[in-house]
């Protein structure tokens, strides 16, 4: 389900609450779907191979290390464990939520392209245009160099 939402998504240029909306789900269910596809390639086919829940996947994947991700996916399995057991020991590992840093919402300009493409320029703060078309060029200057690099 994951990979259709993704590919789905790429092809329309649209947003996850868009899909969400148009399938008459909640957003949760496919930005929760859709963290499937962070997870370890190990752990995904845990997923699919029926070895590992959906739910508890969701929950591995709030790990950012592959690494950790398999471990914890490989325990699971081994031990047999239910989804809520995945989850509480993720936060334990995860130790206390932080604090954000601060209460400024980013300012989002997003830039729709052909093939489903999407620029996104993000602030905290608000920028004029001409910081805009800055930003783009220099981003384009990057993305340029590191190709020359390949």
């Amino acid at each position: 389900m994951a990979n259709s939402y993704r590919r789905y998504l790429d092809l329309t240029g649209c947003q996850a609450k868009d899909l969400a909306e148009s399938l008459h789900v909640a957003p949760s269910t496919v930005s929760k779907a859709l963290s499937l596809l962070n997870l370890d390639e190990f752990v995904q086919e845990q997923i699919s191979a029926g070895s590992l829940s959906a739910k508890a996947g969701q929950a591995i994947a709030k790990i950012r290390n592959p690494v950790v991700q398999q471990q914890v996916a490989a325990q699971v399995v081994e031990e047999g464990l239910p989804a809520e057991e995945v989850i509480k020991r993720v936060r334990q590992r995860q130790g206390p939520a932080a604090k954000p840093k601060s209460n400024a919402k980013a300012k989002d300009q997003i830039f729709r392209l052909e093939r489903g493409l999407r620029v996104i320029v993000s602030s905290r703060s608000s920028i004029s245009g001409q910081q805009i078309v800055a930003a783009l060029r220099r981003a384009l200057e990057l993305a340029e160099a590191a190709l020359e690099a390949e």
